[in-house]
């Protein structure tokens, strides 16, 4: 998942492998250098995006000029409204995908690298949901002593949309809590 100055900041030749590889080669911080795999539902826009601009060109707008890196939320917001729920910026969006991350049973060092971490701490003391965490771990300590298939993808009553996981947050967030 990318940070808002991330996004802003791709240029065409990011975008690798027929679409289907991002390489994020200016992050903020040494952490955030990493490649990301393009979900497939996304790969056609970016590859029209990239479209007739040069390989130093940005992704995003003209390709000449850089987007400030408030666009991202700007654009997350208004696409909240115009779908009729309650409105979030982009950073928001960090920190349900760690949290959806953890739940569905991927590590500490496999979530902290897609969002360009140095350390799992980072990840769950800023972005994953209180108490996701520990109550994987007991989840699954329970289903191993049962002798039960730990199934992270079940229906967990105790989530629930609140805003908690989607705080809004503003991006000046973003560099506070990734300072770690």
């Amino acid at each position: 998942d990318l940070r808002c100055s991330e996004i802003v900041g791709l240029l065409v030749r990011d975008l690798d492998d027929g679409g289907r590889i991002l390489w994020i080669t200016d992050p903020k911080t040494p952490a955030g250098r990493r490649t990301l795999e393009v979900p497939k539902e996304l790969q056609p826009f970016l590859k029209r995006l990239a479209r007739e601009k040069k390989p130093t060109d940005y992704l995003l707008g003209n390709g000449k000029v850089k987007r400030d890196r408030n666009y991202p939320s700007k654009w997350c917001k208004e696409i909240c409204r115009l779908a009729g729920v309650p409105e979030v910026g982009a950073h928001a969006m960090r920190r349900l995908h760690a949290t959806i991350a953890v739940e569905a049973g991927l590590t500490g060092h496999v979530v902290a690298r897609a969002l360009g971490h140095e350390s799992f701490s980072t990840t769950t003391t800023s972005y994953v949901r209180r108490g996701t965490v520990e109550r994987m771990q007991r989840e699954k300590a329970l289903s191993m002593i049962s002798g039960e298939r730990h199934d992270p993808k079940r229906a967990d009553s105790e989530l629930s949309t609140g805003s908690d996981e989607l705080s809004t947050g503003t991006e000046d967030d973003e560099d506070q809590s990734e300072s770690a």
